[in-house]
C-alpha cells in the first residue's frame, strides 16, 4: 500500500481503466489514504465462460475438477430459494437446499445443494476458464483509509493508472481557473512547461 496526503486534507483519486477514453474520479471523506492497484483474481466479467457448482461447508467447491457445469457470465442474481427437505444422518442434520442465479443471457440456472443444517445454505463457485484468444488480465483499484477499512473499489483491463490530488490538483500540475464546473481545471507542469520552452524558441528566432 502507498500512503497519501495528511490529516485534514480532501484526497481525489483520479483512475483511468486500460481502454478507458476518460478519467473517474473518488473523493475521500477522509485523510490520508492507501490506495493500491492489485490483480483481481477470479473476476466476474461478460462474455467469459465460467466452471461453476453450488458449495457449502458440508460439500465444499473449490477445484475445477468439482466444477463440472459451465456457464457464460455475467453470473448475477445468486439466491437460495428455500429449503427443500432435511434429514439427519450418523446424528447429524442436513438440510436440501434449492437456489438459482442468472447467467450472462439473462436465462436462469437452478440447482440445489446440501449442506449442515440450519447454517450451512449454498453459495456460488466459480472459476473463470482463461480463453487464449481473448486474455483478461483484470486489475481491482483499492482505496481504504488507514485502518484498512475499505472505502472504494474498482476493476477493469489492466493496468489501471491513477494519480491523487490531496488538493485540487495533483502534484505536478497547477490550478487554472475554469468557466466551466468546478471553476477550475488542472494542467500538467510539463506541458506548461513545454509550452513556454517552444514559445521562448519561437521568440528567440
Amino acid at each position: 500500500m502507498t500512503q497519501y496526503c495528511k490529516l485534514g486534507d480532501k484526497p481525489k483519486v483520479i483512475y483511468r481503466k486500460n481502454g478507458a477514453s476518460e478519467d473517474n474520479v473518488f473523493y475521500a471523506n477522509v485523510s490520508p489514504i492507501d490506495v493500491t492497484v492489485v490483480p483481481y483474481e477470479n473476476p466476474n466479467l461478460p462474455n467469459q465462460m465460467y466452471a461453476w457448482n453450488f458449495s457449502t461447508a458440508l460439500n465444499p467447491r473449490t477445484t475445477l475438477e468439482q466444477m463440472p457445469f459451465r456457464a457464460i457470465g455475467k453470473l448475477t442474481d445468486f439466491k437460495v430459494t428455500g429449503l427443500i427437505n432435511t434429514d439427519t444422518v450418523n446424528g447429524v442434520q442436513i438440510g436440501n437446499w434449492s437456489c438459482q442465479f442468472k447467467d450472462g443471457n439473462g436465462s436462469l440456472i437452478a440447482g440445489s445443494a446440501v449442506g449442515y443444517h440450519p447454517n450451512d445454505p449454498p453459495t456460488l463457485a466459480k472459476i473463470l476458464i482463461p480463453n487464449p484468444d481473448s486474455p483478461s488480465d483484470i486489475c481491482k483499484l483499492q482505496i481504504k483509509d488507514t485502518n484498512g477499512n475499505l472505502l472504494f473499489t474498482a476493476s477493469g483491463k489492466c493496468p489501471i493508472l491513477y494519480k491523487v490530488a490531496c488538493g485540487d490538483c495533483p502534484d505536478e500540475s497547477h490550478k487554472c481557473t475554469h468557466n466551466k464546473y468546478p471553476g477550475y481545471c488542472c494542467v500538467p507542469c510539463k506541458q506548461t512547461g513545454d509550452r513556454l520552452k517552444n514559445l521562448a524558441n519561437k521568440v528567440g528566432r
